[in-house]
């Protein structure tokens, strides 16, 4: 009786040590996946910045283009 029960405690004590390990490793992996988001987040911002930056640049060269166009068709007048 006394064998059997110490051979539960020892199988109990190993399933635990393995869960412990496997906690260790799934927080492990969790931690890194959390930073590889906030990589990831970080990256996202920066193209949303650089995405706003060439959409300001289109609209001022559109701008720019119809002012030009404007003064063209202007001075095509006054060449008639």
């Amino acid at each position: 009786m006394k064998l059997a029960t110490s051979d539960q405690l020892i199988k109990h004590q190993r399933e635990q040590e393995d869960l412990r390990a496997q906690l260790r490793v799934l927080t492990s992996e969790a931690e890194r996946l959390a930073f590889k988001q906030q990589a990831a987040d970080e990256e996202k911002l920066k193209c949303m910045h650089k995405v706003e930056r060439k959409t300001q640049e289109v609209s001022a060269l559109q701008l720019e283009k119809g002012g030009l166009t404007q003064t063209l068709r202007e001075k095509d007048l006054l060449i008639e």
